[in-house]
């Protein structure tokens, strides 16, 4: 691989994971200004008629069944995600929902533990301990003197947006689950069109059956478009396109320490944009979880095995739109045996 080629190509990915990390601020802001289920069916249905029509200049998918049935699973657990996501940052920091939907990574293999019994590898343990008392610090709630409570109960109060965060990266898990099934057999653009179209139909139901619908759209502020114009265009719709390129061109393992990034530009920029400011234990907390994500990627097998590869995330990441691993026309046949016999491979996590 030419070292330019890789060098623009982790470039761009540097570039996708601080786009990624930007959405929590602007997803913040919005939900302010629009019910949260509301303000997801915006966002995705601003998205779903640019990636059909980067769709429609492509080779025309194949297995187009297999695509809708994947896409359509895949899809609403992926609205779930962003539902407990996008509902959870109206009571909780970015920077802490950024470092909680990280989790997402680690949870993977604990869910494929619970459903299959294959035990994670020794640097998933190790990940998962570190990230478990990253969590702790994170969510800690201080001491209140006179409270009546014991001093370390305050490392068992996460907020209710903590929790409903907590419940985000579950389901971005099986998320990553789903993605690493049927991505390997599907052409990545389709398959992340259809999940968008799944998510922006979810959305818009949910948005009508419990937030009483849309708002007029020509009442909502001119700085909660831009927000979702940024949201559609450049981290569902940029991103997807961008990732389907570099991916093809950088290794696993430089794709996952990129994107551990995220919720460092997350952190920067609610900082920046909403003048937070973490407490010691929270960013401690934050950096114990980027530990243990990259340890869970990274660290080789006792026996000698290889690091893990990240798949694409969101953060491919992501989400298809985050998260999937290309299978060349050339090796295509040899791919989908790979994936029906091993199941889905290690990711990295999706993006909000």
């Amino acid at each position: 691989m030419r070292p330019a080629l890789r060098f623009w190509s982790d470039l761009t990915l540097v570039l996708v994971t601080l786009v990624w990390g930007v959405t929590f601020s602007l997803t913040k802001q919005g939900v302010a200004a629009v019910p949260p289920l509301t303000f997801l069916a915006l966002r995705f249905t601003l998205a779903f008629p640019f990636l059909l029509l980067a769709l429609c200049l492509r080779t025309p998918p194949k297995r187009l069944l297999l695509t809708l049935e994947g896409g359509v699973a895949a899809g609403f657990v992926y609205f779930l995600g962003f539902a407990f996501q996008t509902a959870g940052l109206r009571y909780t920091t970015a920077s802490k929902a950024a470092f909680l939907t990280g989790l997402s990574v680690l949870l993977v293999p604990v869910l494929l533990w619970l459903l299959t019994g294959k035990r994670p590898s020794t640097g998933t343990i190790w990940g998962v301990a570190l990230s478990l008392l990253g969590l702790a610090l994170l969510t800690y709630q201080p001491h209140q003197p006179g409270s009546g409570s014991a001093p370390w109960a305050g490392f068992l109060s996460p907020s209710l947006g903590d929790l409903l965060v907590l419940l985000c990266a579950l389901a971005f898990a099986g998320h990553i689950i789903l993605v690493g099934r049927y991505a390997p057999l599907l052409e990545p653009v389709a398959f992340t069109t259809v999940q968008v179209a799944m998510v922006s139909a979810a959305a818009t139901a949910s948005s009508f059956l419990w937030e009483k619908g849309w708002p007029h759209l020509s009442q909502l502020p001119t700085w909660v478009w831009f927000h979702l114009a940024f949201l559609a265009l450049l981290a569902t719709v940029g991103t997807t396109l961008a990732q389907v390129w570099a991916q093809r061109h950088t290794t696993p393992s430089r794709t996952a320490i990129i994107f551990t990034l995220e919720p460092v530009f997350a952190a920067l920029f609610a900082f920046l944009l909403l003048g937070e400011v973490p407490r010691f234990t929270a960013a401690l907390g934050g950096l114990l979880i980027i530990s243990g994500v990259l340890i869970s990627e990274l660290l080789p097998e006792v026996n000698g095995g290889s690091p893990a590869p990240a798949g694409p995330d969101a953060r491919t990441w992501a989400s298809p739109t985050e998260s999937w691993r290309e299978t060349s026309a050339s090796s295509r046949s040899e791919g989908e045996q790979r994936a029906l016999e091993a199941g889905p491979p290690p990711q990295s996590r999706p993006r909000p």
